[in-house]
């Protein structure tokens, strides 16, 4: 026989210490595992009612009233769980201790997951086309059997996948209107300069379709000028449907790994950014008012540091307006070889960043990955964010035929979870499991025996 899920008054109390009303609850279906009936009639999983990730869970602290134990040992009150436990780890990391694409590929790739598969996007061995492959899991990868799938481009690639669809452009080549469900940036065969900057739109995320040049809008903020030397390409394209198309509130905000060319930057790389209204008009982010589009992210000089010397490839995930994160490369002499590795950093506003922790790096006791490690791509799952990366063992790199490279894969977890950022649930002494959310406790079940 099921439990039902019953109104409660006891601790169900907001953090400030206030009682709340009754709320409906659910009953657990009997003989379906992880199934609830909510008060609509309507059967979902548990995850369509608790949004959670069932591994990390906070439990109450037996005997210490309103005291919860995180994942990282502490115990202290909900109010101040976990904004203000500051242990120096903000993800926990599981890493494949192989590759997951094994075959050698060149200096690029990308993986985006929809809802049918993941997708990794990396290039072709001829420097002038994308391939694809395609995987269930993540894991085991399969290449499409009629690769390459972009012949007029080189590599450096960013690919979004847009469940909801969006009105094709119907300009450039293969001009379409229908629906279309993934975009994609990246360099065409002009190599390292503005001119090189493709875009296009796919229904299918395999036959490409209004492909076209990126341009400066004509009346905008440049984005190159004598001082951003080489760009490298679009790293990151974070998309906000609606936005006014002003100031820092624009529908495609852009990041670009380029070698800047003066400052104390000088012949190191950087990540400017640029906004566009339709992703491939660009108007650079000028925060210095100098004129044109300047860094906002760049290497912290600094001795033993894995960034000291150049920042690259840099993949950013709004998940809310003042809520952003990144995961970049970085590196010594240069994002790709001797000292480099892989960092995360979060920011309020996706401009002004704070380097948070370090992941990955060649130091590590990885022999697979040893000389080289770079040019990260992230896949939100839950709580938890999966980074596909490069790697390689070739101690000679820049000297070699450039297809030197291998895909790893990493799970990282978040060591603890904000109450202000998701919902969390917690277990009491006497076996209820209450779901908080944005600090509110909103429901309590009593468990099945």
């Amino acid at each position: 026989m099921a439990s039902d899920w019953r109104h409660f008054h006891e601790n169900k109390m907001n953090k400030r210490g206030e009682n709340l009303p009754n709320v409906d609850e659910y009953n657990q279906q009997n003989f379906i595992p992880n199934k609830f009936l909510q008060p609509n009639g309507d059967i979902t999983d548990l995850k369509g009612v608790i949004p959670i990730n069932p591994v990390q869970k906070w439990q109450q602290a037996p005997y210490v009233p309103n005291k919860f134990l995180y994942p990282n040992g502490d115990i202290g009150p909900l109010e101040t769980a976990p904004e203000d436990i500051d242990n120096g780890i903000y993800f926990r990391k599981a890493e494949d201790a192989a590759p997951v694409f094994n075959t050698l590929f060149a200096d690029n790739g990308y993986v985006i997951k929809d809802d049918i598969e993941f997708k990794f996007y990396y290039p072709g061995n001829d420097f002038l086309s994308i391939c694809l492959a395609t995987s269930p899991d993540g894991i085991t990868w399969t290449p499409y059997v009629s690769n390459p799938i972009i012949t007029d481009g080189q590599y450096h690639s960013d690919v979004k996948y847009y469940p909801d669809g969006f009105v094709g452009a119907d300009d450039g080549t293969d001009p379409s209107d229908a629906t279309m469900y993934y975009r994609i940036w990246y360099h065409g065969p002009t190599n390292y300069t503005l001119l090189s900057l493709r875009y296009a739109e796919s229904i299918d995320g395999i036959v490409w379709q209004n492909r076209m040049p990126c341009s400066e809008a004509p009346t905008g903020v440049p984005v190159w000028t004598p001082n951003t030397g080489v760009s490298y390409g679009i790293a990151n394209v974070v998309h906000t449907p609606g936005a006014s198309n002003t100031g820092i509130d624009w529908e495609f905000r852009m990041y670009f790994n380029v070698q800047w060319e003066t400052g104390e930057w000088s012949a190191r790389e950087c990540v400017l950014m640029a906004f566009s209204a339709d992703g491939h008009t660009l108007n650079g982010y000028d925060p210095n008012n100098t004129g044109a589009a300047t860094p906002i992210f760049g290497p912290t000089l600094k001795s033993g540091d894995f960034d000291s010397g150049h920042i690259g490839w840099f993949k950013v995930i709004k998940r809310s307006e003042t809520d952003w994160i990144a995961i970049y490369s970085g590196g010594t002499d240069n994002t790709y070889q001797n000292k480099n590795g892989i960092g995360y950093a979060t920011s309020k506003d996706g401009i002004n960043w704070t380097r948070t922790q370090t992941l990955i790096t060649t130091d590590d006791d990885v022999e697979w990955r040893s000389k080289s490690i770079w040019m990260p791509s992230m896949v939100q799952d839950g709580f938890d964010i999966i980074v596909y990366f490069l790697g390689s063992n070739n101690p000679d790199i820049a000297n070699s035929d450039w297809i030197q490279w291998k895909l790893g894969r990493m799970i990282l977890s978040p060591d603890t979870y904000p109450v202000s950022a998701a919902s969390g649930m917690f277990i009491t002494p006497d076996g209820k499991t209450v779901t908080v959310n944005n600090g509110i406790i909103t429901s309590i079940i009593t468990n099945m025996a």
